[in-house]
């Protein structure tokens, strides 16, 4: 069993005779936590193993970033001042820390594996398409080490996911990761490095790509669908528009029960820090709610926004079908209909993102690279 502090002290609570939270922190006080890799933690992990399965020894490597507040404090425990940089590229007072972790891929366990503290100043190559940076280099092959040790403790590591942040792209080329589908070059996998017969997935994480949709289109305003995708979806124009749900909030407001009641204007335009990184902000837009409202307000008003309604109802369906954690919606062959009807999804949103134009110049968008990437993963 593995609680927090406060599941732990609930768990006291009926059963006074174990030892306190305080207590068994005292019993590891004393462990070495440096910057790194952990060995600590996969030494632990190693005494599991017997334990488990080899169904449930299937795992993948997460990687994230968080922000910490920059400056050196005095570690008590190590005895020492930490808050330099401790990513080998990096230089300077770190200003976030890069955790990487492994993730059971059926039951839920997470490890903590490595940690460093990086910042935004670090030396890089001249840009070349062909050339990843240092800080690809440098990830990569930490990448390479925790994959050794968790293979060599019995663990089956199968992916590397991330979110679609720059050094994590470099060390995505770094491993000779490609993903242009308008180009027909698409490479989201290598043989394994301990496996050589089978082979290690890279994709992007589901939440942070889902965040970013709604981020681009907060920021570029208008989305332009390819006429190909207008003629085989059969709508009355190609042009997503951030104005389009505006309206809609504007039009709900006359009444006092709302279809898309989770709809603000506030998640739609000058989105914060803080609220871009909530998913509960992605979901308000993307549901099959706004779709509905969206489908009532055309039948009502008569306005066009049919192109709205599917980039709406399309992502919704993604996003449920990438963040499932139900048997019903899961990718398996129990029932062949939902199976086929998920697969469609997938290859919906890998054309449509792949021939959409993005703003008013209509640029290629690294969203758009991160949608073909999990979808073709």
């Amino acid at each position: 069993m593995k609680w927090g502090t406060r599941g732990y002290k609930d768990f006291l609570k009926v059963y006074p005779l174990f030892p306190s939270a305080r207590a068994l922190q005292e019993c590891v006080k004393g462990m070495p936590f440096n910057s790194g890799i952990l060995q600590e933690v996969f030494t632990m992990v190693e005494c599991e193993m017997p334990k488990i399965s080899e169904k449930d020894r299937r795992c993948a490597i997460f990687i994230d970033e968080m922000a910490i507040k920059e400056g050196e404090v005095w570690d008590a425990s190590a005895k020492r001042f930490i808050g330099k940089t401790t990513f080998p590229p990096h230089q300077g007072l770190a200003k976030k820390a890069l955790v990487i972790m492994i993730a059971h891929l059926a039951t839920r366990y997470k490890y903590a594996v490595a940690y460093y503290f990086t910042s935004s100043s670090a030396k890089k190559r001249e840009r070349d398409a062909d050339l990843p940076n240092e800080v690809g280099e440098a990830l990569r092959d930490i990448v390479l080490e925790v994959i050794r040790r968790g293979e060599g403790i019995g663990l089956l590591i199968d992916a590397v996911i991330s979110d679609m942040g720059p050094d994590n792209q470099a060390m995505w080329k770094a491993f000779g990761i490609i993903c242009k589908a308008w180009q027909n070059e698409v490479i989201c996998s290598i043989p394994h490095p301990m496996r050589p017969s089978d082979k290690l997935w890279f994709m992007p994480d589901p939440m942070h790509l889902a965040k970013n949709v709604l981020s681009m289109l907060s920021s570029n305003k208008v989305v332009l669908l390819s006429d190909a995708d207008v003629v085989e979806e059969n709508l009355d124009d190609n042009e997503v528009n951030l104005e389009h749900l505006k309206d809609l909030v504007t039009y709900e407001n006359a009444f006092e029960l709302k279809v898309a009641f989770r709809l603000k204007e506030e998640n739609l335009e000058n989105l914060g820090h803080f609220k871009k990184m909530k998913v509960g902000t992605t979901r308000s837009v993307f549901n099959k709610r706004t779709e509905v409202a969206l489908r009532m307000q055309a039948s009502e008003t008569g306005v066009r926004n049919s192109a709205t309604t599917f980039f709406v109802s399309l992502v919704s369906e993604w996003f449920s079908t990438v963040s499932n954690r139900t048997l019903q919606m899961a990718l398996g062959k129990r029932d062949p209909d939902e199976y086929n009807r998920r697969l469609d999804v997938l290859r919906k949103i890998i054309k449509v993102f792949r021939r959409m134009k993005i703003g008013e110049k209509g640029n290629r968008k690294p969203i758009q690279t991160g949608m073909l990437n999990i979808g073709k993963t």
